[in-house]
């Protein structure tokens, strides 16, 4: 019970060591509880500059969630062949719902720290709580969203302007 009691207090107390989660789109409206609650799936690596992330053709096993640094993408669903992404960016979410493998290889171009959330862990933790899980779903598809808008705009745009170059 001391234990207990210790816990709740230092919850309550204590800022909140997750709070860096909410910088993350999947995680962004999550409370300080449920922010705790899935911390305990996140895993935190280091990559250094020119290190493999994973392979395009490997099986999907992680969401990567950078927390610092920058990788480039390589290959992709789309007709993008790279990208570059840094801080606060969520990688593998689009191939966890549409490839069972990778569509894409990634590398670090600086040194870089991510979060990681095994696809297994997540389905996991959205079964045992489905609120929280229903609250991360809607956000993943927000996201997903706000990409494919954006992939549409870039589209678009490059459309108009080979159309001004012709």
């Amino acid at each position: 019970m001391k234990q207990l009691l210790q816990w709740f207090r230092d919850f309550v107390i204590s800022k909140n060591k997750h709070e860096h989660l909410k910088r993350f789109p999947i995680f962004q409206d999550l409370s300080r509880f449920e922010l705790n609650l899935i911390n305990n799936s996140i895993h935190k690596r280091s990559y250094k500059v020119g290190e493999t992330i994973y392979e395009a053709g490997h099986p999907l096993e992680l969401v990567y969630l950078i927390e610092d640094g920058e990788i480039k993408v390589i290959g992709s669903l789309k007709t993008k062949t790279n990208a570059i992404l840094s801080a606060g960016d969520v990688i593998g979410i689009i191939d966890m719902f549409f490839e069972s493998t990778r569509s894409s290889s990634a590398i670090a171009t600086k040194d870089t720290t991510m979060f990681l959330l095994s696809k297994t862990d997540l389905e996991c933790f959205i079964t045992l709580n489905p609120k929280i899980g229903n609250k991360i779903l809607k956000n993943i598809c927000c996201y997903l969203s706000r990409v494919i808008i954006n992939d549409n705009t870039q589209n678009s745009e490059n459309e108009d302007n080979n159309r001004i170059d012709q």
